[in-house]
């Protein structure tokens, strides 16, 4: 739990909450204090180490992985929906924990269940990552908004869409009855009128 007290003042203060005063306490106290407070949010909130083990989860949280839609547990590490969403969170869970970048937003894709899972990855001091999660599915922009939005084409805006709902270029190859080469044109044509270099950046940028 000892991640927590990193996460609890910046978070509570996005939600009105002044906690500066507990934080002057005994540390151990503090950080029950923090513990606390965070579990009583509703956002599933967890913090996790590189490797993907969780460290702690608030109540949303814990709810979340125990029903298994997108995002849940294998032997104490976190896995997704599909391999390939695996991998890819996996590779930013290590990214952010060496610090080599201080936030990031990814997408999982939709299950039988659910719609896509928007997390917003955080490093921490304490060399892990705090995983703040939302449901994605009203956020995610039409084709029709992308293309008003960044002047793309009619099949550049239904690829950038997609990607923004979590699905792989393989997925997008597929539903569109076309190879990952060509979708991977495409994006590199999104790339340069949304002006990002990575799929992290692009779907950071069309979820705003």
């Amino acid at each position: 739990m000892a991640a927590l007290p990193d996460l609890a003042l910046p978070l509570l203060a996005t939600r009105g909450l002044d906690a500066s005063s507990l934080a002057g306490a005994d540390a151990r106290v503090w950080e029950s204090c923090a513990a606390s407070l965070i579990d009583e949010l509703e956002q599933p909130i967890l913090v996790a180490r590189g490797d993907g083990c969780v460290r702690c989860a608030n109540r949303g949280a814990r709810e979340l992985l125990a029903a298994g839609a997108g995002l849940f547990t294998i032997a104490g590490r976190l896995s997704a929906e599909t391999p390939e969403a695996t991998r890819q969170l996996g590779w930013t869970l290590q990214r952010l924990a060496r610090g080599h970048v201080v936030e990031e937003l990814l997408v999982l894709p939709a299950t039988t269940t659910g719609p896509p899972l928007r997390i917003r990855l955080v490093h921490l001091p304490s060399a892990e990552v705090a995983l703040l999660i939302e449901s994605s599915h009203d956020s995610t922009p039409s084709p029709a908004e992308l293309r008003d939005r960044f002047d793309l084409s009619v099949r550049e805006s239904e690829v950038a869409g997609q990607l923004a709902r979590g699905e792989s270029l393989a997925e997008i190859a597929a539903e569109h009855g076309t190879t990952v080469n060509t979708v991977r044109g495409h994006l590199k044509s999104v790339f340069v009128k949304t002006k990002v270099h990575r799929q992290a950046e692009l779907v950071a940028l069309l979820l705003r």
